[in-house]
């Protein structure tokens, strides 16, 4: 399987963030992006800002999740993402292709 630039930039935010959850991944993937300051209803009677963006950073996980790149994990003190083996070797494979050959 061959990467993509954003799975590849998202596999590098998930490997140097470990544990994040979809809020700090959105920012980080996209910091740039004008859904953070629109504000979403969230509650009754409360907004909150940037709620689309947690959305859409928290499918995208999904979807490198279902890949098998990523992994949720659940535990009672610490829980977020974190690479799995896989996606691991994907970015190990793409680092080995880069580097110049060893004499």
């Amino acid at each position: 399987m061959a990467l993509t630039a954003k799975q590849r930039q998202a596999l590098e935010i998930v490997r140097d963030h470990p544990g994040l959850e979809p809020a700090q991944f959105s920012r980080l993937m996209w910091p740039d992006s004008e859904g953070h300051q629109h504000h979403t209803k969230c509650g009754p009677k409360g907004t909150c800002r940037g709620g689309g963006m947690r959305l859409a950073a928290g499918g995208y996980l999904g979807k490198l999740v279902k890949a098998g790149l990523v992994e949720r994990y659940f535990g009672e003190l610490i829980s977020g993402f974190y690479l799995s083996k896989e996606g691991k070797r994907q970015l190990e494979e793409k680092d080995d292709a880069a580097a110049p050959p060893v004499e």
